[in-house]
């Protein structure tokens, strides 16, 4: 599935993050962060529910987390498109929409 907002697609088989069709270097970790806060665009995502399903069982500190969420910012160039929502989590701003595969618009 392909996810895409403001010129960026997130394309969940290749996992790759794409701005203008121009894949952009992504580690694993921020990559499975941006997916996760994607697919729950509707809602506020909260820390402890990141660290489980991203970092699955792995013990991290906030840090990681905090570090994970920086450099996604970065990577989708608008730190605006994660949001902060103080004492709760971390909501995803931009209105991402689901593009069909392309063996499907046939």
């Amino acid at each position: 599935m392909i996810y895409w907002f403001g010129g960026y697609e997130i394309d969940d088989e290749l996992f790759e993050v794409r701005k203008a069709g121009v894949p952009i270097p992504i580690s694993p970790r921020v990559f499975d962060t941006v997916l996760f806060l994607v697919r729950n665009q509707h809602r506020v995502v909260t820390k402890d529910e990141l660290l489980e399903r991203v970092w699955a069982g792995i013990a991290v500190t906030d840090d990681a987390l905090n570090q994970a969420i920086r450099k996604a910012r970065r990577v989708l160039g608008d730190p605006r498109t994660i949001q902060t929502v103080r004492g709760r989590g971390y909501r995803f701003a931009a209105a991402a929409c689901v593009s069909p595969p392309a063996e499907n618009l046939s």
